[in-house]
């Protein structure tokens, strides 16, 4: 493993994690969202990574870009039925579906993708630093 490949690790998992982040916002945006023009109901989504840590400590970081790392897939949750009759949504019996977004459960999500965004970082900062000082003690020579 080379010195670079601890800030190719650290710069994959920022953009994972922003991607989470994207994913995470759009499900809180949804949340009150009824069927679009086209008739189709916002599906809450989950960002699931493939990456084991191994296999990128091994050296498979360069098989690996955001796009193979991640998959978006739909939560496989019900709708949510809500009566409000005078809804222009609303069905025969006064019910309006919407996406089943827990926004609690959201909110939990977006502070640990949060927490693993800054760790990246933080690993990131540590690399950096030994570079640094691996040239100090080099040109000391």
């Amino acid at each position: 493993m080379s010195m670079f490949s601890a800030y190719d690790i650290s710069a994959l998992g920022l953009e994972i994690e922003m991607q989470r982040m994207q994913t995470i916002a759009a499900n809180i945006a949804n949340v009150n969202t009824t069927r679009n023009e086209n008739g189709y109901l916002y599906t809450p989504k989950t960002l699931v990574s493939n990456l084991q840590f191994d296999q990128l400590i091994q050296g498979e970081m360069n098989t690996h870009t955001l796009s193979s790392a991640v998959n978006l897939i739909d939560k496989d949750i019900p709708t949510k039925l809500v009566y409000e009759p005078k809804h222009p949504r609303a069905d025969a019996n006064g019910y309006v579906e919407y996406p089943n977004v827990n926004t609690a459960d959201e909110m939990l999500s977006m502070l640990k993708t949060v927490r693993v965004y800054e760790a990246n970082i933080r690993a990131m900062n540590v690399a950096k630093a030994m570079a640094q000082r691996a040239i100090e003690i080099g040109s000391k020579r």
